[in-house]
């Protein structure tokens, strides 16, 4: 048993990890036309490709600064949000009505929920001296880096896996599949004592279509740039949202647009291998009697003509066998 000699030993290193981190120089990425400052250890430590893009012979390190054309904004600030504090928020349910003026997903913040704009200012137009260790708790409270380390593209951190099954949905569908689908253990969202709980759409009206998709973009993001906590993360966040989500049938089309989005964007899974497609294809699955029946989700079989065909095909014949 651990006396409390190296309880406090072990402590003290990670307050000197940490500080370490804090010490390091901020390197800046340029989203559109925002600058944002990050530490550089805290990237480094969890991507090859970037910690490659800033230390290495690549023209970002040459020039200090690295412009970002393939990601949005709200994507990247969740990743740094990620990389303070081990989790992210993500996009709020959109009302339909609220759809009719125009307002923009991330405008519509849920009571309690960080907007991630909020404070985006003390990220932006700063200097390489800029401390960021003042200006991040503006953004995302007070700031925790998450220590992952890495080798190669498996990334390590003791892990605490979730024996409960989600309870709070209202079991509506057929027991075995949904239960099936809702019993999961979480390699990662579970780590910190109180992970954020995703909200259960309670009317018609809801549209989910961005908090859908900004799970699905955060994944190809850390995909694009081997962070393999991240993308496992943004698995388990995706499937938590879905297992409180009730589907009528007027949200079917926010599913679909998942599934299009999903199916541009990333590779065909390995056999054994948990992705998106491998979780979206458990979900339809489950969802087929509602989903099939949206004329927009038959426009994408034949239009894809592939792979999400394929896999459609699977779940049918599973179905009906």
């Amino acid at each position: 048993m651990a006396s409390s000699t190296e309880d406090a030993n072990a402590i003290a290193t990670t307050l000197v990890d940490k500080s370490k981190i804090y010490c390091s120089a901020p390197f800046k990425f340029l989203i559109g036309d925002t600058a944002i400052y990050v530490h550089v250890d805290l990237i480094t430590q969890c991507s090859k490709p970037l910690e490659k893009m800033i230390h290495g012979s690549m023209v970002e390190a040459k020039q200090g600064f690295a412009t970002l054309e393939d990601v949005d904004l709200n994507t990247f600030l969740r990743f740094v949000q990620w990389l303070y504090h081990g989790y992210y928020d993500p996009a709020s349910p959109q009302n339909l009505a609220a759809s009719a003026k125009n307002q923009a997903p991330d405008e519509i913040v849920q009571q309690g929920q960080t907007n991630l704009d909020q404070g985006l200012d003390d990220f932006v137009d700063t200097t390489n001296d800029h401390s960021l260790e003042e200006a991040a708790p503006a953004v995302f409270g007070t700031v925790q880096p998450v220590v992952w380390g890495f080798s190669g593209s498996s990334q390590s951190r003791i892990i605490k896996k979730n024996k409960k099954p989600y309870s709070e949905h209202s079991n509506s569908w057929g027991p075995s599949l949904k239960e099936s689908f809702i019993r999961r253990d979480y390699k990662i969202r579970n780590i910190k004592n109180s992970p954020p709980q995703p909200r259960p759409n309670s009317t018609r009206q809801e549209d989910y279509s961005e908090v859908f998709l900004g799970h699905a973009r955060l994944y190809v993001f850390a995909d694009k740039y081997d962070i393999q906590t991240l993308k496992q993360l943004a698995i388990e966040e995706l499937h938590a949202t879905l297992a409180v989500y009730t589907l009528y049938k007027e949200g079917t089309g926010d599913i679909v647009a998942l599934l299009r989005y999903v199916y541009a964007n990333t590779a065909e899974y390995k056999s054994g291998v948990e992705d998106l497609r491998t979780l979206l294809t458990q979900y339809m699955e489950v969802e087929m009697n509602t989903l099939i029946k949206d004329n927009k989700l038959q426009e994408l079989m034949l239009e894809d003509g592939g792979p999400l065909l394929a896999d459609v095909m699977k779940v049918m014949k599973k179905r009906f066998a």
